[in-house]
């Protein structure tokens, strides 16, 4: 295994699993499929059940650990290991379900930066368009 698996890689690969972190957009489902694809990625990693669900519920945003304190009927860690991690997986697979069913609809997510973008699109529009009209009038109203 040291020959493919160097512990270098495998120590990189463990402090991924310890340090991870739900992106502010990033859906509930597609965290727990992220995280579960770090693990994958680092055979022997040595966290137990009650441990690596503890990493999980600790990256996640404040509200998706309040929803699963919702969920839990209180809090998550007066839970046993198979109960957290059903609620994570049904809360996840909920989640996924209702983002499939908006893209069914015709509604579609649009990135922070490309709804920033935008703005700022129609933002330089109005601009050229009142420099415009502020340059047309200026023009008329100039004393000769």
């Amino acid at each position: 295994m040291e020959k493919f698996f160097p512990m270098s890689k495998y120590l990189d690969k463990k402090q991924e699993i310890a340090n991870f972190r739900q992106g502010e957009s990033e859906l509930l489902y597609d965290a727990w499929e992220r995280f579960n694809l770090l693990l994958k990625r680092c055979p022997d990693h040595e966290f137990s059940d009650k441990q690596y669900l503890q990493v999980f519920t600790e990256g996640l945003t404040h509200n998706n650990k309040m929803f699963l304190d919702a969920l839990a009927r209180g809090s998550l860690r007066v839970k046993i290991d198979h109960e957290v991690q059903t609620l994570i997986e049904n809360m996840a697979h909920n989640e996924y379900c209702s983002d499939a069913e908006k893209k069914k609809r015709g509604v579609f997510g649009v990135s922070d930066t490309t709804s920033i973008l935008a703005n700022q699109e129609a933002m330089n529009k109005q601009i050229k368009t009142l420099t415009k009209e502020l340059h047309a009038y200026t023009m008329a109203n100039k004393p000769q």
